[in-house]
């Protein structure tokens, strides 16, 4: 089954040459800079990682394939609300923590309209265009299949992390920050880890629709 992987990723690289080329170009740059940064193995622990993770989601969708795929009706429409969003985002992070405007003493109609974008900075504003849309949560991605492959990634993401840089370890303070085990995972799972891998699974998934580049999404 592991040689059977393995020819399943190459074949995937064969067939969506432009996504690992750009895949590559993004490891060049990270190696460039740790390296420049000394924090060389580091970056390599964590490429190296990355691709144990993705061996391991692979091995699970061989083994149990996706009953649906990804649904995407509309795919330049739904691009550019997608992107919309996105530079919606881009803009309430700018505005709000770039230091660029003094924000205790910023106009309050001001300080409003900036923080009114924060809806785009969580996929708020994105999840309502989508169930407008008549979409199903099942639709976007939001799945029980497959919930327990999260368990064996997260194991090897922080024993990796234990090892190589210990000290960037921040469990005790997300935990203290939190008010407990419940609160810290409220905040890594729903606030963090939800909200980005839904937004990014939007996005992919349009995209690789929009431009007909399957690898992509």
């Amino acid at each position: 089954m592991i040689n059977f992987v393995i020819q399943f990723q190459i074949a995937r690289i064969k067939n969506n040459l432009i996504t690992f080329l750009l895949i590559v170009l993004t490891a060049i740059i990270i190696f460039s800079v740790s390296y420049k940064q000394g924090s060389l193995k580091q970056s390599v622990a964590y490429l190296f990682v990355m691709w144990l993770c993705s061996f391991f989601i692979d091995f699970y969708a061989l083994r149990r394939p996706a009953k649906n795929d990804f649904t995407v009706r509309n795919p330049k429409r739904e691009t550019i609300y997608f992107l919309v969003c996105f530079i919606g985002g881009l803009l309430f992070l700018f505005f709000r923590f770039s230091g660029i405007l003094d924000w205790e003493h910023t106009n309050p109609l001001l300080r409003l309209s900036i923080a009114s974008l924060i809806i785009f900075a969580f996929p708020i504003a994105l999840t309502v265009i989508m169930l407008l849309l008549k979409y199903k949560p099942t639709h976007l991605g939001l799945r029980l299949q497959g919930l327990i492959i999260v368990i064996p990634i997260i194991a090897i993401s922080a024993i990796t992390n234990r090892i190589v840089l210990p000290q960037s370890l921040t469990w005790n303070a997300v935990i203290s920050e939190g008010g407990g085990i419940m609160g810290a995972l409220f905040t890594g799972f729903i606030l963090s880890g939800l909200s980005e891998e839904f937004f990014r699974t939007i996005g992919q998934t349009r995209l690789a629709a929009f431009i007909g580049n399957k690898g992509l999404g």
